[in-house]
């Protein structure tokens, strides 16, 4: 089972779609930003967890990323935290090199799984 969305994805499954564009030919507006989500799944009685996906810890340029997977008891617990650490408000090409390098990270850890019997 991948970890679930929830109702509405929020903004760290949404940026696992932003692709910048092949070739920017001028600096572009950014910001730093902080997102952090916490996903809680009861798991049912008579279902067994055989498998915990590994957290990951990233962190390359101004990017941040880590996640953590935790079973206590029925509960699975995930944990992802994003930071962009922006010296500016201008970011350019080289920034798209850090997020292309992040992004492939980012959609690795969404398609975590969970296994179950």
């Amino acid at each position: 089972m991948i970890i679930p969305a929830g109702l509405t994805p929020g903004f760290i499954r949404s940026r696992a779609k932003y692709r910048p564009p092949a070739k920017r030919n001028f600096p572009f507006a950014c910001r730093s930003i902080r997102e952090s989500e916490t996903i809680e799944i009861e798991i049912p009685a008579g279902v067994r967890v055989t498998g915990v996906p590994s957290g990951v810890l990233y962190s390359a340029g101004p990017i941040r990323y880590q996640s953590e997977y935790r079973l206590r008891g029925r509960v699975l617990t995930a944990t992802r935290d994003f930071l962009a650490r922006r010296p500016n408000s201008v970011c350019d090409a080289n920034d798209d090199r850090n997020w292309n390098e992040f992004l492939r990270v980012l959609q690795r850890d969404l398609r975590s799984q969970v296994f179950l019997r």
